[in-house]
């Protein structure tokens, strides 16, 4: 229930109410997606907040860009992890085996 109303505040673009709800409601989305202890607890709410991210970036208010950016960051992060060795052709950069290494 908390994920929905968050969601359904940072994905509101009323222009006449203040923005100020939306950008703490994109950032404690930020917060949740990057707690690493939510685990899978979190995944089913991955697209709606990569939609309010996305959403976001349409905002006459620099704040709500801003948090947008930053919650889409988040996003990308917690969709393909992040890179573990510093050669690009890695395998422990790879999320998954199906994609064979171009060499």
């Amino acid at each position: 229930m908390t994920m929905e109303e968050l969601i359904s505040l940072a994905s509101s673009s009323n222009t006449t109410q203040s923005t100020i709800p939306q950008v703490h409601a994109l950032n404690i989305l930020r917060a949740l997606f990057k707690d690493t202890r939510l685990g899978e607890n979190i995944i089913p709410y991955v697209a709606d907040g990569m939609q309010a991210a996305i959403l976001g970036f349409m905002s006459s208010v620099w704040a709500v860009r801003n948090s947008s950016t930053l919650l889409f960051s988040t996003l990308i992060t917690r969709i393909f992890g992040v890179k573990r060795g510093k050669d690009e052709n890695s395998k422990k950069n790879r999320l998954t085996d199906l994609f064979p290494s171009p060499v």
